[in-house]
């Protein structure tokens, strides 16, 4: 039914050329694996200069407990484009640890149109989550931390099969 001042009228809908009008804010979007592979490449040498991961790594804001929002402990530590984990900042309104063990991680969540997701890796090991749920309400519970049950649950998960698959490894 079109508005009474004709805005919402279809007959006057134009095709976009681009479909960035439809894109999650940032306008990335990207397979697991390429997500993955991006994941690689924030900790690894060669796509990036090591000049360039080493300014990746450092915050250029952290909450201190009056400089900001943090969207309920969300965002507590900012970089050049990626997010930093509850490590970053050590402060009890930040709860902003996905994965539940408290150490540093760089990377970023997304969010757009139901689906959660995020690319969190460790500088210091080197291993890294990459993960996507989908059909999560804009009110979905919180769990622990600052991201949704369903987020925890997923990188729970993915954190069971990887120490499943290094203690099979470890066995041959």
């Amino acid at each position: 039914m079109p508005a009474r001042d004709g805005s919402c009228d279809l007959a006057r809908y134009r095709l976009t050329r681009s479909s960035g009008f439809f894109s999650p804010q940032g306008g990335m979007r990207l397979a697991p694996v390429g997500l993955a592979r991006l994941g690689m490449a924030i900790v690894r040498p060669g796509y990036l200069s090591r000049a360039t991961l080493t300014q990746l790594a450092q915050p250029v804001w952290r909450y201190n407990g009056a400089n900001g929002e943090t969207e309920g402990g969300f965002y507590c530590a900012y970089g050049l484009g990626v997010m930093f984990t509850a490590a970053a900042t050590q402060r009890v309104e930040c709860p902003d640890d996905p994965v539940g063990d408290g150490r540093l991680r760089i990377g970023h969540a997304g969010e757009a149109y139901g689906l959660r997701s995020g690319l969190w890796v460790d500088p210091a090991t080197g291993r890294g989550i990459a993960f996507y749920t989908t059909a999560v309400a804009d009110d979905a519970p919180v769990g622990r931390s600052a991201y949704t049950v369903r987020e925890e649950a997923v990188i729970a998960r993915l954190n069971g099969a990887r120490q499943a698959r290094i203690k099979r490894l470890q066995a041959q």
